[in-house]
């Protein structure tokens, strides 16, 4: 497997899994109609939008979901690591895959500078209807009990160990300088006071021309 983190504008990114199996020419194909899914680990500053990836799902693009609830609004610091699994039907085998993820807001520091968050690589399963895996050697590759599709009716997955061939994805974020706390204090109010003074300059224009209209 090789898994790429894609820059997208602000924080956010893409994950990508681009997965090979089977390189031996005689066992090509033994995979197609399983389903393969991916359990990705998510540190605290790193979350997934529940509500992007339901509109993905409904437009087909996506099946993946958070092992849990999500609050999208909470900083870092009072946030949890989340697990999402993605879901994807093998018909080759060959299969890329993706998950949008984001960066939670962290409080700014002395300073600022940027914060480091570690994604490891997933843990991947294989669910096949016809139950082909049995043959499979279960100290190996172990049996777990997960949603089926993603919905509530369950199945039994195998983990299946792999190969990553690419470094682990570190994602650096910048933070906050409370350097600037002051400075950015005293810029906002002093806007916000000459935003109200020509907005009650505009009004008092506005009055004494109609004034005017109604005298004549």
């Amino acid at each position: 497997m090789k898994q790429s983190l894609y820059s997208a504008p602000n924080q956010y990114r893409n994950l990508t899994y681009h997965i090979i199996f089977n390189e031996d020419s005689e066992s090509k194909g033994i995979y197609n109609g399983c389903r393969i899914g991916l359990d990705q680990y998510l540190p605290a500053g790193v979350f997934v939008n529940p509500n992007e990836l339901n509109e993905f799902n409904r437009l087909e693009r996506l099946n993946a979901f958070p092992r849990g609830r999500v609050n999208i609004e909470l900083p870092t610091e009072e946030a949890e690591p989340i697990n999402v699994f993605i879901i994807s039907e093998l018909t080759d085998d060959e299969i890329q895959m993706w998950l949008p993820v984001h960066a939670r807001y962290h409080e700014s520091v002395s300073g600022g500078g940027m914060v480091q968050y570690d994604i490891g690589p997933p843990k991947m399963y294989l669910y096949c209807a016809d139950r082909r895996l049995d043959v499979c050697d279960r100290s190996v590759s172990p049996s777990v009990t997960l949603t089926c599709n993603g919905g509530v009716k369950m199945c039994s997955w195998r983990d299946i160990p792999y190969t990553v061939l690419t470094d682990p994805l570190v994602w650096r974020v910048p933070v906050g300088n409370s350097n600037h706390f002051y400075i950015i204090g005293i810029g906002t109010a002093f806007a916000i006071m000459v935003g109200t003074t020509m907005v009650i300059r505009a009004m008092h224009d506005h009055i004494l021309k109609h004034r005017r209209l109604i005298i004549r």
